[in-house]
C-alpha cells in the first residue's frame, strides 16, 4: 500500500493543481497592492502567534516554578503533613513527617497513625481523631510518638476537616526540645521554692540543734558512767547528722560555699579510704589509684570531701552483699566538646576522681532524674534524696565537671572532674586537739533571740569560768553594752533576729567601741550581709551548730589567749 500510494502522489497533485486554477478562473486576479496587504496581515498574525507562544511559554515556566516552590514547602516544610482517613489511615504524607516517624513515606502510606502513638497516648489520639470529624473543625492534642530503632519523639498534633470531609489534614510538630526545656523550667522552679524555704528551715533547725550539741557536751564533761556517756554520745551524733542534713540542703539550694584553698585529692582519698576501712562492711573491698604526683586544685577541703563520701555510701549501699570499690585520681585535659552541656566549666587540664562500684547499676530510665533534689529509690530510712543533689551543686560551683556511667547489674561509675592549678601545695596545719583553755572571769555578753540557745551558751562559758549576760535582740544588747561597757569584752551574736539584727548590731557597738570584739554565731549568712561583717572586722564567724571545745577555743582567741 505504501509502494502504490508514493507513486499515485504525482497524480494526486496535479489534480489538486487542476482543480484550483478551475475554481480561480471565475474571480479577478488579484492586484499587487492586495497581495502585498494579505503578506503584511499574514506577517503580523505570525507576530501574535509568536507571542502568544512567548506567553505561553512564560506561563508554563511561572507554573512549574510555583509547583517546585509548593512541592519545597510542602515536602520540606519544619513540619510533617498527613492527610488522614476516618479511621486514621495515613493516605498522603510529606517527606518531613515520613522524617519525623522514622519510616519511608511509602511505608506509610496505607498505616494507622494510631499504631504509631505510645500505648498509653493511644486514647488521646482516638479521642483527637473523633473530634475532628464530628465537629467538623479543628483540634489538637499532645502526645508521644514511638519510632522503630530510634528514640520516642513528643508530638503535637493539630487537624483541620478536608473539604472532601472525608479526610482530615494533620499537622506534626516535634515538641521533644520544649518538652525538655519545660521540665528543666520545672525543675529550676522547684530548686528556687527549695532556696525560698531553706533559709527559714536552716535557722530554726540550727537553733534547735544549738543547745542540744552545746548542751551535752556541757554534760558529757560532768558524767562520768560509761552507760550515761553513751547515752550523750548517741545525742550528739544525731544532732551531728541533722546539723549534716542542713548544710546538705543549703549547699545544694544556696550553693553556700566555704573557704577555697589548694588542695591534694591524694590526701582527701587517703582519709576516705581510713574512714571506709573502720566504717563500711568487711565483704566489701577497697582499692585506691592514684596516679603519681597530681596537682592540686582550688577547693573547699570539707565539701570535696563531702563529695567523695556521698558518692562512697551510694557505692556501698549498691553493693549489698559485697563488692569492689575503686577510688581513682588523675590528671585529663577536657576539651569544649566534653564541656559543652556543663557550664560554668571550661576547657583545660582537671583532676578526674572517680568512685566505681559493682553494685547493681542505676536502669537508664532512672539515670536522668538520679541529680533531682529529694529523689531516691531507697528506703526512707537509708536515703533523703539530697546526696547527689548536693554533689552535682558542689562540683558545679567549683567549675567541675560530674558524669556518671551505669550499667544495671554490672555497676556504676561517677566522676568528678575538678579544675587543676599550678600552684605548689600548701602545707596543712592539723587542728589542735588540745583542751581550751578556762576563762579569767571575763565578761561575754551573749545576744540570740531565742532563749534556749542564749541560755545554753551563757551555761557552757559559766561552766568554764567566764562571766555572761544574756540579750534577746540587737536594741536589748546595746542597752546591756551600754551599761556595762567598760566590763564586756567580748559579744558572741546571732546574725537574723527581729527589731535588730546581729549586722546592725555589730556596726553600732564598733561606731561605739572599735576596741570590743565580736563572735558572730549565725547557721545562715546572707550574701547581702557578708560585705557590711567583712567591712566590720568580726573575730570570727561561727556555725550554728558547733560544739563547746570549738566555742571555747573561738571564745580563747578572740580574748587574746
Amino acid at each position: 500500500m505504501s509502494a502504490a500510494t508514493d507513486s499515485d502522489a504525482p497524480a494526486l497533485r496535479r489534480a489538486a493543481e487542476e482543480r484550483m486554477r478551475a475554481n480561480a478562473g471565475g474571480r479577478p486576479p488579484l492586484r499587487e497592492v492586495d497581495l502585498l496587504r494579505l503578506q503584511h496581515e499574514l506577517e503580523v498574525h505570525q507576530i501574535e502567534l509568536e507571542m502568544q507562544i512567548d506567553e505561553l511559554r512564560t506561563a508554563r515556566a511561572e507554573i512549574q516554578a510555583g509547583l517546585e516552590r509548593y512541592t519545597d514547602l510542602y515536602e520540606f516544610a519544619p513540619a510533617g503533613y498527613f492527610n488522614l482517613k476516618e479511621d486514621g489511615t495515613i493516605r498522603l504524607a510529606n517527606l518531613t513527617g515520613s522524617s519525623l516517624l522514622g519510616s519511608e513515606r511509602a511505608s506509610l502510606e496505607g498505616v494507622r497513625f494510631g499504631a504509631l502513638v505510645a500505648e498509653a497516648d493511644r486514647p488521646t489520639f482516638n479521642q483527637f481523631l473523633a473530634d475532628v470529624f464530628r465537629t467538623k473543625g479543628k483540634a489538637s492534642c499532645e502526645l508521644t510518638l514511638v519510632r522503630p530503632g530510634r528514640p520516642p519523639i513528643c508530638g503535637l498534633l493539630e487537624a483541620t476537616l478536608a473539604p472532601s470531609a472525608h479526610e482530615c489534614r494533620v499537622v506534626l510538630i516535634d515538641i521533644t526540645e520544649r518538652r525538655s526545656l519545660e521540665s528543666q523550667l520545672q525543675h529550676a522552679q522547684r530548686i528556687l521554692a527549695i532556696s525560698t524555704v531553706s533559709a527559714g528551715v536552716a535557722h530554726d533547725i540550727n537553733n534547735t540543734l544549738t543547745p542540744i550539741i552545746l548542751g551535752a557536751n556541757l554534760v558529757m564533761d560532768h558524767i562520768t558512767d560509761p552507760e550515761d556517756r553513751e547515752m550523750m554520745q548517741v545525742i550528739l551524733t544525731a544532732a551531728a547528722r541533722g546539723s549534716s542534713l542542713v548544710k546538705q540542703l543549703l549547699t545544694f539550694s544556696r550553693g553556700e560555699a566555704g573557704e577555697r584553698v589548694p588542695v591534694q585529692v591524694r590526701y582527701l582519698i587517703k582519709e576516705m579510704a581510713t574512714i571506709i576501712k573502720e566504717t563500711f562492711p568487711r565483704d566489701l573491698i577497697l582499692e585506691c589509684d592514684v596516679a603519681g604526683e597530681l596537682r592540686p586544685v582550688s577547693a573547699d577541703p570539707t565539701q570535696i570531701h563531702q563529695v567523695l563520701m556521698n558518692l562512697c555510701i551510694n557505692a556501698r549501699d549498691a553493693m549489698v552483699g559485697g563488692g569492689r570499690l575503686v577510688i581513682s585520681a588523675k590528671e585529663v585535659e577536657l576539651t569544649d566538646a566534653d564541656v559543652k552541656a556543663h557550664a560554668p566549666a571550661k576547657p583545660g587540664d582537671y583532676i578526674a576522681i572517680s568512685v566505681k562500684d559493682t553494685g547493681c547499676g542505676i536502669p537508664p530510665e532512672n539515670l536522668g532524674q538520679i541529680f533531682e533534689p529529694f529523689y531516691t529509690t531507697k528506703v526512707r530510712e537509708k536515703g533523703t534524696g539530697l546526696g547527689l543533689s548536693v554533689v552535682m551543686g558542689i562540683v558545679r560551683n567549683h567549675s567541675g565537671v560530674l558524669m556518671v556511667a551505669s550499667t544495671p547489674g554490672e555497676g556504676t561509675t561517677f566522676t568528678v572532674f575538678l579544675p587543676a592549678i599550678p600552684e605548689p601545695i600548701p602545707v596543712m596545719v592539723q587542728p589542735t586537739t588540745e583542751p581550751p583553755p578556762v576563762g579569767r572571769g571575763e565578761l561575754v555578753l551573749v545576744v540570740d533571740d531565742e532563749s534556749m540557745v542564749s541560755e545554753t551558751v551563757r551555761m557552757m562559758l559559766e561552766f568554764n569560768g567566764y562571766t555572761a549576760i544574756t540579750a534577746d535582740n540587737g536594741i536589748s544588747a546595746l542597752a546591756a553594752f551600754r551599761l556595762r561597757r567598760d566590763e564586756v569584752r567580748l559579744v558572741i551574736t546571732d546574725l537574723m533576729m527581729p527589731e535588730m539584727d546581729g549586722a546592725a548590731l555589730i556596726h553600732e557597738l564598733h561606731a561605739e567601741a572599735p576596741e570590743v570584739k565580736v563572735i558572730l554565731f549565725s547557721g545562715l549568712l546572707e550574701p547581702e550581709k557578708r560585705a557590711q561583717i567583712d567591712a566590720d572586722r568580726v573575730a570570727c564567724i561561727l556555725p550554728k551548730p558547733c560544739g563547746g571545745d570549738r566555742m571555747l577555743w573561738a571564745v580563747a582567741r578572740a580574748l587574746g589567749r
